[in-house]
Parts: structure tokens; sequence; C-alpha cells
């Protein structure tokens, strides 16, 4: 099984990042596939799992996003489009 809280991936410098208020984090909702073997417990009368293939997830610009501390909401659209123009000089997070 992949964990997808693995401390593996690389920990860049901490961006503005939400358009609203500058935060430096971001969550946004996808979903996974997962796949499961299960059989009948008959001493439980239920299914029981026996093994799991979990597939990856993915996010496009259509998923949603949102700000934990501000409560932003929009797509990774938005926030792709907001991003951008964040980089540009002279601009800063709306408050």
């Amino acid at each position: 099984m992949i964990d997808v809280n693995s401390h593996d991936f690389p920990k860049p410098r901490p961006q503005p990042l939400c358009p609203n208020c500058g935060h430096s984090s971001i969550r946004i909702t996808t979903s996974v596939l997962i796949h499961y073997d299960i059989i009948f417990d008959a001493s439980n009368h239920d299914f029981a799992v026996i093994d799991e293939l979990v597939g990856d997830a993915m996010w496009d610009e259509t998923n949603d996003a949102w700000c934990p501390v501000c409560g932003w909401q929009g797509t990774v659209g938005d926030l792709r489009r907001a991003h951008k123009s964040l980089k540009s000089p002279g601009n800063t997070p709306q408050k």
C-alpha cells in the first residue's frame, strides 16, 4: 500500500499562496480509487478486507481548493491564476 502521508516529499520554502490572506498552504479536494478484496466472515456476519490496492490521487483545474486560515474557496484553476498574478512585482495578497 502506498503511504500518501510519506515524509519523502521535499518541503520547499513556504511562499504566499492564498489569494485572499497569503497563507502558505491550501487544501485541495480530490479522490482516490481503492480496490478491496473481501471475504465474508461468518463469525462476525460481515465482510472482512483481505487485501487492498490504492490508486493514485490526482487533481486538475476543476478540483475545489480552500484556505484553512481565512476560508477562501475556489478551484485549482483559480488558485493557479491568482498565484501567477502574485508573482508579478508589486502584487501582494489582498486583505
